[in-house]
């Protein structure tokens, strides 16, 4: 695995610093992407160690977000679960290499040598079906989903979908003993100090949920029944944050305050050849994409978008030394893409480029970002 930048933790509260041209460059671009583009959401750079960047953006007559208000992670979670899998890995309760039988007794033939390395890489051949969404019960889940045809033999080749999450988000629970969204913040969030970062119905009631930017009729994470907690909204998605929280979890994971360093350098190591993308070749790691350039690591890159509710999410760990957290609550951009991603994506061009990207006229076009 290629060495892991050194990030040197930050004290807390955080500081804006005084902008350089550059930053002020960045801050009059997402204020046009805001007023024009239609774009919505909070923008967090960090460069060198310190916090360059760290403001809410929205058009005038929008409901109020702050950069303390809570946004649907999506599949940003998938690093959470991966990190409470690897998690337990230190513990010696589990390894990598276990098969699903190992904790599943009633599965179908074909599904019982998957194991939790093909869950964290999505190399277990099982098919996306939505089989655990409105299912309560655990065991109810993972039958559900098990009980499908598998898409392809385990092991032969990658395929995202979000059902190997919920699988390992059962495998937490019959580890720990305990409930996925308690081990998770026992064993997680309390020693990385995330203190706005929670699941439905667990999130701290001084904490603001972003509402959608988009049309009236789209509801607010947690709200109406939308994005409920059942099983196909465990472990793949389920997470509520801020970008200061998703700041600190960058700095607490590499610091080694969560997990071993081996575990750390699991989650940032490439694993499977996803696909090329320009010059770059994309690799899938446990919960993370990973961009090799010339044989050497670019950036660590979690993303995740829910049309449900217009969220999207961003975190882009460069190896320059600049981390880029984007959470917008505005849906799609005008060629279909969530918002965080085109945004993040602008970010790094406006910083390490002679000029940012041109915005463009906003849509309602719908996708989902996706490795």
């Amino acid at each position: 695995m290629l060495a892991l930048s050194k990030v040197v933790a930050l004290a807390l509260p955080f500081v804006l610093l005084s902008e350089p041209k550059d930053d002020k460059n960045l801050d009059r671009w997402l204020r046009r992407l805001a007023d024009s583009a239609g774009f919505s959401g909070v923008v967090l750079v960090e460069r060198g160690g310190k916090v360059v960047l760290d403001r809410a953006y929205q058009a005038s007559g929008k409901a109020k977000i702050t950069t303390q208000s809570a946004f649907w992670l999506a599949s940003t979670t998938k690093q959470f679960t991966a990190a409470a899998v690897l998690k337990l890995v230190d513990q010696g309760k589990l390894a990598v290499s276990d098969s699903l039988y190992h904790f599943f007794r009633r599965l179908p033939r074909e599904a019982r040598d998957i194991t939790v390395q093909q869950l964290l890489t999505h190399m277990s051949g099982i098919a996306a079906s939505s089989a655990a969404e409105g299912v309560d019960d655990r065991e109810a889940a993972v039958r559900a989903i098990l009980d499908e045809p598998l898409r392809r033999p385990p092991g032969d080749s990658y395929h995202y979908e979000d059902e190997d999450y919920t699988l390992l988000a059962a495998i937490v629970e019959v580890v720990s003993g305990m409930p996925f969204e308690s081990f998770v913040e026992r064993a997680l969030l309390i020693p990385a100090g995330l203190t706005r970062t929670a699941t439905c119905g667990r999130i701290p009631p001084n904490v603001s949920i972003a509402p959608s930017a988009g049309a009236t009729s789209v509801p607010r994470p947690c709200q109406g029944g939308i994005t409920p907690i059942d099983w196909a909204d465990r472990g793949a998605t389920g997470l509520l944050s801020t970008a200061t929280d998703l700041l600190k979890w960058t700095h607490a994971l590499r610091g080694g305050k969560v997990v071993s360093r081996q575990a750390v350098e699991d989650l940032e190591h490439g694993k499977i050849l996803v696909r090329q993308e320009g010059d770059a070749d994309v690799y899938y790691s446990f919960g993370a994409r990973i961009y090799m350039k010339g044989g050497r690591r670019r950036e660590v890159w979690h993303s995740g978008y829910d049309v449900r509710v217009g969220h999207s999410s961003t975190i882009r760990i460069l190896d320059s030394g600049v981390t880029i957290i984007v959470l917008a609550n505005s849906g799609l951009d005008a060629r279909g893409n969530p918002w965080a991603s085109t945004v993040a994506r602008g970010v790094d061009e406006c910083l390490t480029s002679s000029g940012c990207p041109r915005p463009l006229l906003t849509t309602n076009a719908s996708r989902t970002d996706r490795p």
